[in-house]
């Protein structure tokens, strides 16, 4: 997944190529030289509002760009709402009134980990010839801040939260975990690595689309049944949770590659309501008549595919479209969250500890009444995500300073 970058120097930025193959724009990752800051150390604000649409829905899906070397903003309000949902998703988790938040966590585990894997695809690009190439450039992007943020959190578990006494048996069962199956909720960093090298093979297969498309189902259903049945070659660096994810990373990326001839459907008038109708009727059946719990990509549960692969693509799209809304990506506060969105995924874990500990901690227990619980919750979530922007905004001050001092030294 193109995220922001953790530990690097400048952040990437996307624009569209000036010139078009036959059946797609490929994106081009630009840099910066001169942009303007307006704000604290140039953070805040790097880029001005984009300008509204004019009422052409002919418009094609990624040619929403500002002006040359500007980002996607709408691709950042995607992202940016993909990390909102597991915001929201972590604290239910975690929240004593849990029989209350079910349903909607189980609507946001419905789809939100396929929206990653959407997301990413929609951003994936291979301009290296040499799979090591590739791989290096993807593990100093995702693995390299995953090993940080592991870390911290092997850190705060050990001396703050103290679960763990600290002895060697205690650290090399850590290393397994870091290796391995993980543990937190950074497991998704080593599988969208390994699904993106696994696209990286996938997409030079011969016979084409038809071809990938099954294959990535089929690697698909074998992580599943690796994973049910405790293959453990399948745990390192997530390759189970990858291949699961592969077929919705290889549609975004069928999604840009073909988007000139998807152009209707991207703009049809329809299509929200369609992918809002299929959700809805997925997830009722899913929660009032099965009673599942959709949390298929961490725990691999697939006890309907009929049902889960339908509301994933749905509820995708649907996020999609609300990204896309002139209204949602000139929201500065959203897109600036979405520019550094993995440093927000790192941090959120803490804000949600902080807010837990003082809000959830005082208000929120077993027997908390419903009308008292939601409140309560919504208050927890906005203050989690306003501790996590500030934290995020005090890191990239910190780096700033860092690197401005090293260029005078």
């Amino acid at each position: 997944m193109t995220l922001s970058l953790l530990v690097t120097k400048k952040p990437h930025y996307y624009s569209e190529a000036s010139e078009r193959t036959k059946n797609s724009t490929i994106f081009r990752p630009n840099r910066i030289k001169n942009t303007h800051f307006s704000t604290i150390c140039g953070i805040l604000t790097p880029f001005k509002s984009a300008p509204a649409e004019n009422g052409n829905n002919g418009e094609d899906m990624m040619a929403q760009t500002q002006k040359e070397n500007k980002r996607i903003l709408w691709l950042d309000a995607a992202r940016e709402i993909a990390i909102l949902l597991v915001v929201l998703g972590h604290l239910f988790e975690e929240s004593p009134v849990f029989r209350f938040a079910f349903p909607a966590h189980h609507v946001v585990y419905s789809f939100h980990m396929a929206l990653f894997f959407i997301l990413s695809g929609l951003t994936f690009s291979d301009r290296e010839t040499r799979f090591f190439r590739f791989a290096a450039r993807r593990a100093r992007t995702i693995l390299l801040p995953y090993a940080v943020l592991w870390i911290l959190l092997t850190f705060w578990f050990l001396f703050v939260k103290k679960f763990q006494p600290l002895t060697l048996r205690n650290l090399g069962s850590l290393l397994w975990l870091m290796c391995g199956t993980s543990y937190g909720y950074y497991w998704f960093l080593p599988g969208i690595f390994t699904a993106q090298c696994m696209m990286y093979w996938l997409k030079r297969c011969p016979g084409g689309m038809p071809v990938q498309g099954i294959i990535a189902v089929a690697l698909a259903a074998l992580g599943v049944i690796g994973a049910s049945k405790g293959w453990i070659p399948l745990m390192v660096l997530h390759l189970d949770i990858a291949m699961l994810g592969l077929p919705f990373l290889w549609l975004g990326y069928q999604l840009k590659m073909n988007r000139a001839r998807l152009s209707r459907v991207y703009n049809s008038k329809w299509l929200p309501a369609a992918a809002l109708a299929v959700f809805i009727v997925c997830n009722v059946i899913s929660i009032r008549v099965l009673h599942e719990q959709s949390n298929f990509f961490f725990n691999l549960k697939i006890s309907n595919p009929l049902l889960m692969v339908p509301s994933a693509i749905s509820g995708s799209a649907l996020a999609i479209w609300i990204a896309r809304r002139p209204l949602v990506y000139n929201m500065q506060p959203l897109t600036w969250c979405g520019k550094h969105s993995l440093i927000f995924f790192g941090l959120h874990y803490y804000a949600l500890w902080i807010a837990g500990y003082g809000i959830g901690k005082a208000f929120l227990h077993y027997n908390t009444p419903m009308y008292v619980s939601i409140p309560v919750l919504l208050l927890q979530f906005l203050t989690a995500v306003l501790i996590t922007s500030v934290m995020v905004l005090l890191y990239l001050l910190i780096r700033k300073l860092v690197f401005r001092k090293r260029r005078t030294d």
